[in-house]
């Protein structure tokens, strides 16, 4: 190498070096700037910066964004919020030119020439487009396009539905608020909502919260909820087909979990649909997977090796609605085959818990004779009952007794139901039975006293509640105790401001029975209630109620 082109080496290493001092002292100053919080400080960094070397897109970024916030600052002056919009607009368009597929560039350029009021959707349109999946800018763009909706055209329409349909399914609750607090503000057009939301019970369960709070549509919110459990309903049968397959291959632990998350999806339905006379859900396509999954989810922890009575609540759930003997009896075969039943159950009356269980079956075989064999078996016997099988014990003399019932032999029904009342002196249900079989046998007398003792179980004809503050958004809870019967109630209120009226929703027994605004002191309602204890909730849902009681008509 001769000495001249030595020279230009070393000349050329000085000017690398140079460029490489001066892109350090560039950055260090820009990312400085971002640590300030005022924008003319942030300008000054941003300018020794520019002096230092010119060529960096990060640096007329920032500088735009120092410029567009000084305008948003001084909005009320005029002119001069005008000329810090057009600075950051000239800042912003050089970053584009040395990277001009930064969607951040074209986002904030777009904002400045909104506020300067120059045209600026397709730079907003240009930004999300060069996104890709960043939700943040998706946001921004559909809030903005959202909020000058009445202005805008149908594709401009399309592709603001089709963004905050990508944001919306994200399913982030901060993001959805301030998009539906956009519509309420510029739009209130309920079919737009109905194009943004995504097909997600979170989303649809939130917009009807919103509507609620705000008393908008009360149509529009219940459909809303109705739309919820439809889309809840069919992850219950993904969950339920997932389930099934994996219990097929043999994989019980993935296959309870799935029927697990089934049967918590089945939780969320209310039924709302009955009061806004859809038919999204079949009732009887509802009951069906709802018994075949308690069903399911007991065999799957059997085969993982759990008990008769690890399973006992999912098997009783299941026979609350299975009313076929033959499916009864495949249960039966079932447990007989994994060891959880006997065969000749007589034989084994120490096992209470087995016992009763099979009975059971039987009844729901209408196997009476069977249960009525084992039965004089059973009293022939001295058995021992030990505290913690007590109420095995009970529900035992109460099938042998039902047994007995259905043959008509009512003399010895009564003796099983007395029995088991000196067990359980204010057991409703056996009460119940014991009252009945004395009105089979013409014995009104003893019918009378028996229902004299139920009258002091169930709940009293007026229910005080004190004076109860439901909260906005609370659940009031109540628990009542019936025989069994329909009956119909009324909800004594406080009376409340009528500006706007108090809407609330009550679901007795886990089904909606009113979803409506309140205009009286008094709610009346019919229900068709169970023997024993039954739920009924209260929610307030656009403003604080006062309860004050419940009368039972």
């Amino acid at each position: 190498m001769n000495l001249f082109n030595k020279i230009l080496y070393m000349l050329g290493l000085a000017v690398v070096a140079l460029l490489a001092v001066f892109l350090f002292i560039n950055g260090a100053l820009t990312d400085e700037s971002r640590d300030e919080e005022d924008p003319e400080s942030r300008i000054r960094l941003l300018t020794r910066a520019g002096d230092v070397y010119s060529f960096n897109d990060r640096t007329d970024y920032e500088m735009g964004k120092a410029y567009f916030d000084l305008g948003l600052r001084s909005l009320s002056q005029g002119r001069e919020s005008t000329r810090h919009f057009q600075a950051a607009i000239r800042s912003l368009r050089r970053s584009l030119e040395l990277d001009p597929f930064s969607p951040f560039s074209h986002f904030h350029l777009a904002q400045s020439l909104f506020y300067a009021g120059a045209a600026s959707s397709e730079e907003f349109k240009l930004s999300a487009e060069l996104a890709g999946r960043n939700s943040q800018i998706f946001f921004e763009v559909g809030k903005i396009f959202l909020s000058r909706w009445k202005d805008l055209g149908d594709r401009e329409k399309d592709f603001t539905t089709g963004i905050l349909r990508t944001v919306l399914a994200q399913w982030d609750q901060e993001k959805l608020q301030a998009l539906l607090s956009t519509w309420d503000l510029n739009v209130r057009d309920y079919d737009v909502v109905d194009r943004l939301l995504p097909d997600e019970p979170g989303v649809y369960r939130a917009y009807a919260r919103f509507l609620g709070e705000r008393t908008l549509s009360l149509e529009r919110r219940q459909q809303a909820i109705a739309k919820a459990e439809y889309l809840e309903f069919g992850k219950a049968k993904a969950e339920y087909d997932a389930g099934e397959n994996a219990l097929f291959y043999y994989r019980a632990a993935d296959s309870a979990g799935h029927f697990q998350t089934c049967l918590e999806w089945l939780g969320n339905i209310r039924f709302i649909q009955d009061i806004t006379g859809q038919r999204l859900i079949d009732p009887d396509d509802y009951m069906n997977l709802k018994k075949s999954v308690h069903l399911n989810l007991a065999k799957a922890r059997i085969e993982q090796g759990s008990s008769l009575k690890d399973v006992e609540t999912d098997l009783e759930s299941y026979l609350e609605i299975e009313n076929r003997p033959a499916a009864v009896g495949e249960l039966e075969s079932y447990l007989l085959e994994r060891g959880l039943a006997f065969k000749n159950p007589e034989k084994h009356l120490d096992d209470l818990e087995t016992l009763e269980f099979q009975l059971r079956l039987y009844f729901h075989q209408s196997r009476y004779g069977e249960i009525i064999r084992i039965g004089r078996i059973f009293v022939q016997n001295v058995i021992v009952v030990p505290p913690e099988k007590r109420d095995a014990y009970l529900r035992i003399l109460c099938l042998l007794g039902d047994a007995q019932q259905k043959v008509d032999f009512l003399y010895d029904a009564g003796d099983f139901y007395k029995k088991a009342l000196d067990i359980d002196p204010g057991n409703l249900e056996v009460l119940i039975k014991i009252r009945q079989n004395y009105g089979r046998l013409n014995n009104d007398q003893m019918a009378k006293e028996i229902q004299d003792r139920i009258i002091h179980i169930v709940s009293p004809k007026s229910v005080s509640t004190g004076v109860s503050v439901i909260p906005k958004g609370a659940n009031f809870e109540q628990f009542l105790i019936f025989e069994g019967h329909d009956v119909a109630l009324d909800l004594r209120f406080k009376e409340a401001p009528t500006d706007p009226f108090p809407l609330i929703v009550v679901v007795f027994n886990n089904r909606v029975i009113w979803d409506d605004y309140l205009r009286g002191q008094v709610l009346p309602l019919s229900l068709k209630t169970r023997v024993g204890r039954n739920r009924m909730n209260i929610v307030a849902v656009n403003r604080p109620v006062e309860l004050v009681g419940v009368d039972i008509r």
